[in-house]
């Protein structure tokens, strides 16, 4: 998480009054009123005016976009990281990203394969023998069937002809006949059904190891990750040892590897902390510095604003509200994600406001704020939000009331 700045009043008055118990805090505004053009030798006078908040911000600049790879999912829960491209080095399409182990795949590659071609040839030796015992029961089956084409013609020969006797032999016959003729079908049918069922089930067999072949031909092509664009390879850390991953060590199923960002879609991260709640809203103006190269700035505006403050890693009690600010151009030959960024953005706006000059602020001994009036009195106030400048006073002060600067009027005060 980035630990932000907010320009305000709160920073100023905690150093102010960490200053003001060694006997220095009244040289801090008057040595800030001569750097902005104040006199500290004369009468200062509020004024009446618009003031616009700055808050200072510290962010890091991230691809909103990317290709991730991460550990694929395969028979295996872990596998040992064999080579990793050099964190941010600049990639081309077609690279080699990683290289995971494969050599459990590989070598069981070779089983499954001898695995497949025994069983597609024991798939079809029973398969000719089944044709066989099924071409024998069609043989039967005819064979049946004569006989009772044999029978049939016997038994239609008129009664006048023949003995009682033989035409009931006859009769009798045909019926045995056609028993036999029903049965050679019930047998062929039987056995194609049964044919048909063990084929089904030589097949599944098969084809769940073409399956297996196929998973392990594809864990072995994941295991290889190929760049599918040009960009700048980032590292992930490793997940619990604080480091960045390296040859040689073991991941999980679903760890990212490497992140490819895609540098167009560039953003900064920032976190505003929850005392600061409300001073910033979605879509406010900002400004940003790359910490690399401070003398050029470039405009944006804050894009997402998280809507729970969450705390800081470790046993840190603070809370932050995490930004997401676009910049209005990216600048692809500086900007570089994990860069620092400064952020000063617009905060709280003050119309037709009461302003005071900044160095006739000061801390009296219970930590409030007070102005120095020219007459020599002290007077408790209440201040809004401060620059180097001027501060905005929100209550204790009337408009034309005298004033005077803090370090003159503790020397005319005896200190």
């Amino acid at each position: 998480m980035q630990v932000s700045t907010s320009v305000s009043l709160a920073c100023w008055l905690t150093v102010a009054l960490a200053c003001y118990g060694c006997g220095k805090a009244e040289m801090v505004p008057a040595a800030q009123a001569q750097s902005t053009g104040i006199r500290a030798d004369g009468p200062l006078a509020p004024r009446r005016g618009d003031f616009t908040e700055r808050l200072l911000l510290t962010g890091e600049l991230l691809a909103d976009q990317g290709f991730e790879v991460a550990v694929p999912r395969t028979s295996s829960f872990q596998v040992q990281v064999r080579w990793l491209v050099e964190d941010g080095s600049e990639v081309e399409a077609g690279d080699r990203l990683v290289e995971l182990d494969n050599s459990t795949f590989a070598s069981d590659l070779e089983e499954r394969r001898l695995t497949l071609a025994q069983l597609v040839s024991q798939m079809e030796q029973r398969k000719a023998q089944l044709e066989v015992e099924e071409a024998d029961r069609r043989q039967a089956l005819a064979s049946k069937r004569a006989d009772l084409a044999k029978a049939r013609d016997k038994a239609e020969v008129p009664a006048e002809l023949l003995p009682r006797r033989e035409l009931e032999e006859n009769r009798l016959a045909l019926r045995r006949a056609e028993l036999e003729v029903e049965k050679a079908l019930d047998d062929l049918a039987a056995q194609q059904r049964a044919a048909k069922a063990e084929l089904a089930e030589k097949r599944v067999e098969v084809e769940t190891s073409r399956r297996n072949i196929e998973e392990a031909e594809k864990a072995i092509t994941q295991l290889t990750a190929i760049s599918p664009l040009r960009g700048i390879a980032l590292i992930a850390d490793h997940p619990w040892e604080g480091r960045k991953l390296q040859d040689g060590d073991t991941v999980f199923v679903g760890t990212p590897l490497v992140r490819l960002p895609e540098l167009e879609s560039m953003v900064v991260e920032a976190y505003l902390p929850d005392v600061d709640d409300g001073r910033l809203v979605v879509g406010a103006a900002v400004r940003l510095t790359l910490d690399a190269y401070p003398e050029e700035s470039f405009p944006g505006h804050v894009r997402e604003m998280a809507q729970i403050a969450r705390q800081e890693p470790g046993d840190s009690l603070r809370h932050f509200f995490r930004l997401v600010i676009e910049p209005e151009q990216v600048d692809l030959d500086r900007m570089r994600p994990g860069m620092s960024v400064k952020v000063e953005a617009d905060g709280r706006r003050y119309r037709n406001t009461l302003l005071v000059p900044r160095a006739a602020v000061g801390i009296d001994g219970d930590g409030k704020p007070e102005l120095f009036l020219a007459n020599g009195e002290r007077r408790t106030v209440e201040l809004g939000a401060c620059d180097r400048r001027e501060c905005v006073v929100e209550s204790g002060l009337e408009a034309g009331t005298a004033l005077a600067a803090a370090s003159t009027a503790k020397t005319r005060g005896g200190g």
